[in-house]
């Protein structure tokens, strides 16, 4: 007898569960300050994801954030700056290399979110004078 599953890829993987959200009107929004982009994947369950829009998608976040990325413009890539389910938003310091910049990462509404959801995750450009 087959056994039908229902988990996603990464469920299946990956030991660790992350609960699903407890409505599809809630956003999810997921915080770290990982103390260098670097390091993030040293340590579980990064270190098993090995590309950045996966990881995403594993924590079921609508927006992610990281604080203290210490990048330098050399170091941003397409692995973390255009992935395929979020919009990416990257600071780096002007003045200090590698010190500090945040990451921003807002899911792409899919096909299944309602209006009122896909509002709440558009991003608006703002324009500094």
């Amino acid at each position: 007898m087959s056994q039908t599953s229902t988990a996603s890829e990464s469920d299946r993987k990956f030991d660790v569960k992350i609960p699903d959200k407890a409505s599809n009107s809630c956003l999810r929004l997921v915080s770290f300050n990982v103390n260098g982009v670097k390091t993030l994947k040293s340590y579980y369950p990064w270190n098993e994801i090995p590309k950045y829009n996966d990881m995403l998608t594993f924590m079921k976040a609508d927006v992610v954030t990281f604080q203290e990325l210490k990048l330098q413009r050399g170091d941003i890539d397409y692995s973390i700056a255009d992935l395929p389910d979020y919009k990416s938003f990257i600071t780096i310091p002007k003045t200090r290399k590698g010190y500090s910049g945040v990451g921003v990462f807002v899911r792409i509404p899919n096909d299944t979110d309602n209006d009122e959801y896909k509002e709440s995750l558009k991003v608006v450009r703002m324009t500094w004078m």
